[in-house]
């Protein structure tokens, strides 16, 4: 089914359509979890359920073609905040990853 009807259903308050974006999207849900909770591999279920249970209550704010980097989003919040309630550090190539790239590489030599 197609993200714009899977959204349109899901704001019309259809669990189904929920459910078929659970399965499309699933296995990347998992992964960007994963890769954050390293260190807590049975939070990574908690943490994937939570986020989707959120995307439904916010399923109002879901735009077709945007919907994978509103749950990567919802997923790498949940998890750094379960990682700080079980006092953990997140990895230093995780905090890399949430910096946006300026466009300025540093200072420009002459040659």
């Amino acid at each position: 089914m197609e993200e714009g009807e899977l959204i349109r259903r899901m704001k019309r308050g259809d669990p189904a359509a929920l459910e078929a974006l659970m399965d499309r999207d699933m296995a990347f849900a998992c992964g960007v979890a994963s890769s954050i909770l390293r260190d807590a591999p049975r939070d990574v279920e908690e943490v994937v359920s939570d986020s989707f249970l959120a995307l439904w209550n916010n399923a109002h704010k879901l735009v077709p073609g945007r919907v994978r980097g509103y749950l990567s989003a919802i997923i790498r919040n949940r998890a750094k905040n379960r990682l700080r309630e079980l006092g953990k550090e997140l990895h230093l190539e995780e905090d890399l990853l949430d910096l946006e790239p300026s466009g300025d590489l540093g200072p420009r030599r002459s040659l």
